[in-house]
């Protein structure tokens, strides 16, 4: 933790006693949140009647923006350290997206203030996890395809379809194929080495 002066330290408390939660005013997908203006609106102010200055910084990382939320009071400053975001894509939008989620969250963690559910991050978070899981799935896969494993496997293809034939590779396995794969064997309770228990 940073050294701060007890000066520092109470106007920090005087103004965390009056922030309030920022009212959501958007309506994503998935959810409702509350814009960066909000967010703003509802913190700013109260750390200038502190006489505590926020300022925001960005910084270069490959792939992502990344956001510094500095209060400053007099020659002291605080961090909030920085937030990193992925780019989901190229472009101005994809930037700009990423530059204001991660401005929210950012000045969020500075404030100390919790932000409703973002059902948004969330998808994104399951949706990459997901694809992990598959990835690893199909890596342990290649790596035990055994003819007792490719066996078992095309079982559990026909168990779903049953003109499907034992997969020659866990290349050629889809990935709804492997996850409905996945459920299959995850309902027979399979050890690591492949056998019913």
């Amino acid at each position: 933790m940073t050294n701060i002066s007890e000066a520092f330290l109470e106007a920090l408390l005087a103004a965390q006693r009056n922030i309030k939660h920022a009212i959501d005013n958007k309506a994503g997908p998935y959810a409702t949140y509350a814009s960066y203006e909000a967010l703003h609106d509802a913190v700013v102010p109260v750390f200038n009647e502190n006489n505590i200055h926020v300022a925001q910084q960005s910084h270069e990382r490959p792939g992502a923006v990344c956001i510094e939320t500095v209060l400053q009071f007099g020659n002291e400053v605080l961090s909030s350290g920085v937030v990193p975001v992925p780019l989901k894509g190229d472009g101005p939008q994809a930037f700009g997206s990423a530059m204001t989620y991660c401005r929210r969250y950012s000045l969020g963690l500075a404030a100390g203030i919790g932000h409703q559910s973002d059902d948004d991050a969330m998808a994104a978070e399951e949706a990459a996890l997901k694809t992990s899981i598959l990835d690893a799935a199909r890596s342990v896969a290649a790596a035990a395809l055994t003819d007792d494993s490719r066996a078992y496997i095309g079982q559990a293809r026909r168990e779903v379809d049953p003109e499907a034939e034992d997969p020659q590779s866990a290349e050629e396995l889809t990935n709804p194929e492997l996850e409905k794969i996945l459920k299959v064997m995850g309902k027979r309770k399979i050890t690591v080495e492949g056998t019913e228990q």
